[in-house]
């Protein structure tokens, strides 16, 4: 699963602070913290076949679906559409390259709209994230 993400984090541009599944904040938050993404999401649906759609009769599983969830975070609108501007057009319609497989291009659904982290402040403010899903497969080569 590991390379799967890695994969992901790859096609973002090297101007976003990325982390994976948890962000990496100071203790307190500080502005250079932000703007930031997180790389998270599931561990992959395994399945045989075609896709999820169409198994095959041996039901050898060679494939996988993943939904990545991409949280995009910023201490501003403007912060966060900087982070947004990058991340949306590094992922969409893009195809993660892992060894030994084949990866369809990552379709890109918003999950949860902007708003406000209230569980943390930055200057005393409340930071913006939102979170966006992206959905591949992949089949064995």
């Amino acid at each position: 699963m590991k390379e799967f993400y890695d994969a992901v984090a790859e096609l973002l541009p090297v101007d976003v602070k990325v982390s994976f599944f948890n962000a990496k904040l100071s203790t307190p938050p500080a502005p250079s913290d932000y703007p930031y993404a997180v790389i998270g999401g599931d561990g992959g649906w395994d399945f045989s076949g075609d896709g999820p759609e169409e198994p095959s009769l041996t039901a050898e599983l060679d494939g996988k679906e993943f939904r990545v969830m991409i949280t995009l975070a910023g201490t501003s609108i403007s912060s966060l559409d900087f982070v947004l501007k990058r991340v949306r057009p590094a992922l969409s319609g893009k195809k993660p390259v892992v060894a030994g497989w084949s990866c369809s291009t990552m379709e890109q659904a918003p999950l949860v709209g902007i708003r406000p982290d209230r569980d943390i402040s930055v200057d005393g403010l409340n930071p913006l994230f939102m979170v966006d899903e992206y959905v591949f497969t992949a089949t064995r080569n």
